[in-house]
Order: structure tokens, then sequence, then C-alpha cells
């Protein structure tokens, strides 16, 4: 397996740099409560109304998480001319900014017994996205199971390997059982603490059982914080192989559309 195979990187259209955030959108709805689900992203979307639908922080975080994201060394007076005002400028206005100035992968076919094949030069691009990002790809065929990865990278999945084809990937689902108790731990503790304190003068055991809550508090909310997701998947995408043809198929007919166009 080639462990060398290259990343390949192109300048997007304005277009391309929108369906990743609709892309994002989609994707953010089934693991933020906060986000609106009814809005649908175009060119003439506010900056405002995409703010709001996507529960993002004002001009400034946003400028500079956009920077981050994108690898731009802006200044937070271009991200203020560009977001602001919220109600006049539009995701229009940020897709044609930031077009010449980012990158996205882009997978190409790769040659198996001779002849060229889009879903094998998709496994090889996102097998070297993993390794870029750390993961060690040495046992990684098309057969392996998605879930150990998507477990300990999901942020890779959602951005640079959704991107090879924006839309493509089915809903993301996290099951967090660990996290959700930690939670509940967190609500456990708020009231033994506050019925330890406020009965302390009527029942003995009161300040005991505010220290306990106390305790189990402290360690509850650390633990919201440390416990990730113990599962992430994508519909019906089991292997690598499932990920690395349904990419394909979208790549497939995109180019099928954009011919006919």
């Amino acid at each position: 397996m080639n462990d060398n195979y290259g990343i390949e990187m192109i300048t997007p259209t304005p277009d391309e740099v929108l369906a990743v955030f609709q892309d994002q959108y989609r994707q953010l709805g089934e693991y933020d409560s906060e986000t609106d689900p009814t809005v649908a992203l175009t060119f003439d979307t506010t900056i405002a109304e995409w703010r709001d639908a996507c529960d993002l922080v004002g001009w400034r975080q946003l400028g500079r998480a956009l920077g981050g994201e994108w690898n731009l060394k802006e200044s937070d007076a271009t991200w203020h001319k560009l977001l602001t005002p919220a109600r006049k400028r539009t995701l229009g206005d940020l897709c044609e900014f930031l077009a010449p100035r980012i990158k996205l992968c882009r997978a190409r076919p790769a040659k198996v017994l001779g002849r060229e094949c889009l879903s094998a030069g998709v496994f090889l691009t996102v097998r070297s996205i993993l390794q870029q990002h750390g993961c060690d790809i040495s046992e990684l065929a098309p057969s392996s199971e998605l879930a150990p990865f998507t477990r300990r990278q999901p942020d890779v999945f959602l951005r640079q390997i959704s991107q090879l084809a924006p839309n493509a990937l089915p809903k993301v689902k996290l099951s967090s059982p660990e996290s959700n108790a930690a939670t509940y731990g967190v609500l456990v503790g708020l009231a033994l603490l506050m019925f330890g304190s406020l009965a302390k003068s009527v029942f003995d055991f009161a300040p005991r059982m505010a220290l306990l809550g106390g305790l189990l508090f402290v360690a509850a909310y650390l633990g919201t914080w440390i416990l990730g997701p113990s599962s992430v998947s994508f519909g019906s995408l089991v292997t690598f192989r499932d990920l690395s043809v349904c990419i394909a198929q979208s790549i497939a007919g995109n180019s099928r559309n954009n011919q006919e166009n």
C-alpha cells in the first residue's frame, strides 16, 4: 500500500467554498442543539443569518476561527470589514474572499491493475489525511472499520475528509453514554450540595452530604470536559471501502452534472 500518496490541494471556487459551509451547517445540527435547521445557506444569506443559524460567535472570534481553520493570517481589521455590518455582508462576500486564499483537499484516481480507480484514489487520500493528523495507518486497509478512527479523530472526518466531496457523507451520529452520565452526575452533585448546605442546621448528616455533593459535582464536571463521544458513525458506512465508494460516487456524480451544465 502506498504510504506516500500525496494529497492534492486545489484553489476552490466560491461555489465550492459555499458547499463546505453548507456541509458544516448540515452536520453541525446533529451535535449542537442551538443551531437552527430551517435555514438554507446561499450566497445571499447574510452573516447575521449565518451566525444565528449556526450559533456562531461574534465577528472578532469568528474571524480568528476562520483564520485558524483555513491557515490565514488576516488582521482583525480585515475580518471586521468582511463580517460587518452583519446584516449587510453576505456569505457570498465571504466565499469570494476565501476562494483565492485557501486550499481544499481533492482526491484523484489511482491506478489499480493498470486501470484508474477513483474510489482507490479516495481511499489513499483519506489514508494520507489521517497520517497527516498523526494516525497510525500502517495496518489500514479498505476493509478496516471506520469506528476506531472516527472515535479518535471526528474533526478530521467532519472537515478535511468531508471536504473531498461536501454533502456526500451521511449525517454524523455521536453516542456519548459516558458523557451523558457525567452530566447527570453534575446535576446530582449540585442537588446534594444545595440540599446539604441549606439543611445543615436541621440534619446532622447535611454537612457530609454537602461535601459529597461538592466532590461529585467537581468530578462529574471535569468528566464532561474529558469524556468525548464513545462512538462516532456516519449512517451505514462501516468500513473505509464504504467511505471511499460513497465519496467517489459523489465526486463522479458532481463531475457528470458539471459536464451536462
